[in-house]
């Protein structure tokens, strides 16, 4: 099913390919200190357009300054000063975003010696009030695929699993919104319906889609706080003990227990990759004493399964994953802002003769390098089969999960939580 819904991600986005030159330009965002001299300012204030390119400077009098692309609404934006005869555009961290001299009255050059004149027609963000009916969610009426459509001209695309996206900018063009890729690439054409959905290029229609996913509580108290679950563990803390950490059960009858084991977490890695995210690699291991282990195992064959999950410690949510895949993207509302994560994972135990195991579970985590709301929960199995069975159809649907939808999650009140980006 995965593989058939990213297929048709590709397939709707390129159908109606076709090639469009583009000056991308910067895309800084941000602001700084800026300097003083007014009288020399005067000179930059306005509103510019690159002369070979789609794309607008409006320097303001506040020393704010916008930048904007072929959708015109605000891409990036800082604050300024002028140093000798250059505006210097500063971004928010302090990094330069643009350098702009004066070339007479009519010109400005930036830094690569592309040239703006000044633009002298309306305000842009107001040319096309069409385009704010684009704007939301919408799921394609006959895939599962979903486009959100954003007030700042990008657009996003996934499916309901959320193990494909693609993503670029958009714009309003003769009652159309035109889709770009990031090298400014026409992907699709969506239009307007007299039945309040819009449609794309090859005429299938999408509908106003509604999240569903559990909303953070008004008062900004994490889930995990309100529910007594707290962050009780720090990579390479002495072992941790869970009482009843693995489960085990029969193969040839309905026999069924829980056994402890002591677990520990280790980083291995961590990397910034450069564009606000980070990698993590982790080590997770759970150590079994095989004189816990039930009488039936020496007489029937047996299965051993080892409890844990990814969760989000703001909203509640777990990332569920399922035993045919390794690995997973979800995107998710948490503490106020939209959080992306990946991850990928294996899975290995060795037994020892006296039946003890040690589990090892590697992780590896691409997540938002500020954000510290995932945490991994290693916890009590179920207390029964039944609730084993039914942890198992709740995870078919490859959906964020909210914990409390997890038939038996109070078990993680006696679990080891730990923070994946301390």
């Amino acid at each position: 099913m995965k593989k058939t819904v990213s297929l048709l991600l590709i397939l709707v986005l390129t159908l109606s390919l076709c090639a469009c030159g583009n000056d991308s330009g910067s895309l800084l965002s941000g602001n700084a200190k800026f300097g003083e001299n007014s009288a020399s300012l005067k000179s930059f204030y306005g509103f510019w357009k690159y002369e070979d390119a789609e794309r607008y400077i409006m320097i303001n009098e506040n020393n704010t300054w916008e930048y904007r692309g072929a959708d015109l609404y605000v891409l990036s934006e800082g604050t300024y000063s002028l140093k000798d005869d250059t505006l210097v555009l500063k971004a928010e961290d302090n990094s330069t975003a643009f350098k702009l001299k004066l070339d007479g009255s009519k010109w400005l050059i930036d830094e690569d010696g592309k040239n703006l004149a000044r633009y002298e027609g309306a305000d842009p963000a107001d040319t096309d009030e069409n385009f704010r009916c684009f704007l939301g969610m919408w799921k394609y009426d006959e895939f599962d695929l979903l486009i959100g459509i954003n007030a700042d001209g990008t657009w996003a695309m996934y499916d309901l699993d959320a193990d494909a996206e693609a993503h670029g900018f958009c714009h309003m063009e003769n009652g159309e919104l035109v889709m770009e890729d990031e090298n400014g690439q026409i992907l699709s054409r969506m239009t307007l319906g007299a039945d309040d959905r819009i449609y794309d290029g090859m005429g299938d229609p999408l509908s106003p889609y509604v999240d569903d996913t559990p909303a953070i509580k008004e008062d900004n108290t994490p889930w995990f706080v309100d529910n007594d679950l707290l962050v009780n563990y720090k990579y390479g803390d002495p072992n941790k003990s869970v009482i009843g950490a693995v489960s085990v059960r029969g193969q040839d009858s309905q026999s069924y227990t829980r056994i402890p084991a002591t677990w520990y977490i280790e980083q291995n890695s961590y990397q910034s990759t450069g564009d606000g995210n980070c990698i993590v690699t982790l080590t997770a291991t759970a150590l079994t004493d095989g004189t816990t282990m039930p009488a039936f195992v020496s007489k029937e064959g047996y299965t051993l399964t080892w409890s844990w999950n990814l969760c989000d410690y703001y909203s509640g949510v777990i990332l569920t994953e399922d035993e045919e895949d390794t690995f997973y993207s979800y995107n998710y509302e948490s503490n106020g802002e939209t959080v992306h994560v990946e991850f990928s994972y294996n899975c290995d135990w060795t037994r020892y003769d006296d039946l003890s195991y040690l589990f090892t579970l590697t992780l590896t985590v691409r997540m938002p390098e500020h954000y510290d709301g995932l945490v991994l929960v290693c916890y009590n199995a179920p207390e029964s089969e039944e609730i084993r069975q039914e942890h198992d159809l709740i995870y078919e649907g490859q959906t964020v999960l909210p914990v409390d939808q997890l038939p038996g999650w109070r078990e993680m009140l006696t679990g080891l939580i730990c923070r994946i980006n301390e």
